[in-house]
């Protein structure tokens, strides 16, 4: 009986890296790579004027000095 339950853990345990080696080549052999081709300067989004500088409040414990 216990050899029967060390074989099925050896089987089930041997045969679960195959699956995921076999994912790995599947992604390895669908991978593909593609160049971007942009224009000179190509812009996605508009310009935007650089953000103005804004100073925080003082809290209540920093205006007593």
């Amino acid at each position: 009986m216990k050899a029967s339950y060390f074989f099925l853990l050896l089987v089930l345990a041997g045969c679960s890296g195959l699956e995921q080696s076999e994912q790995e080549r599947i992604r390895r052999m669908n991978a593909k790579g593609e160049f971007i081709y942009r224009e000179h300067d190509e812009r996605l989004y508009p310009e935007t004027p650089p953000p103005k500088q804004r100073y925080r409040e003082k809290y209540p414990w920093e205006e007593r000095r």
